[in-house]
């Protein structure tokens, strides 16, 4: 009783079996795919993904938790570095085997490099990986008000398959 649903999140697909884009690399970075496997590691992608969702921080227990769960296994973090060598943007990319299917997740851009699609290029990258391991099928959830996210994941292909209310 008295229930009003406050947000929404966009349920999103994308068919793997469509071609993927050919998109440029922005330039002045080197693109990485690493599992995060050192607490120096983890404390890196945490400080940026902190960074990019301070109402929504991380921490590395979280993060290891995440790490050790079975969908993990053959899931990696696509990173771009800078020129310097640090994480300026992420996405990571896993494999739900009970739904046989890939899962796109936790993409960040930090704030000074956005807008050079950026954000895009690595989503498209994450969706050619999980292409590789023989995946027909990718999905993420956004928040339906993050709408320069929801415009990254409509141009690489992703469509809204239905709306949740939180």
């Amino acid at each position: 009783h008295d229930f009003a649903p406050y947000e929404s999140i966009y349920v999103m697909q994308r068919d793997l079996n469509a071609p993927l884009p050919t998109l440029p690399l922005p330039p002045g970075l080197t693109i990485r795919r690493w599992r995060m496997e050192t607490e120096a590691e983890q404390d890196q992608y945490l400080a940026a993904f902190n960074r990019c969702f301070p109402g929504h921080p991380k921490d590395r227990a979280t993060l290891q938790f995440f790490m050790q769960a079975p969908m993990w296994r053959e899931g990696t973090a696509l990173s771009a570095f800078n020129a310097d060598g640090v994480l300026v943007a992420s996405v990571l990319v896993y494999c739900d085997s009970t739904l046989k299917i890939g899962v796109t997740d936790d993409v960040f851009v930090l704030p000074e490099w956005r807008g050079r699609g950026l954000a895009r290029y690595l989503v498209n990258a994450g969706l050619g990986y999980l292409r590789d391991r023989g995946v027909e099928r990718a999905a993420l959830e956004v928040l339906a008000s993050n709408l320069p996210a929801v415009h990254v994941y409509e141009a690489t292909g992703h469509t809204i398959v239905h709306e949740e209310w939180l």
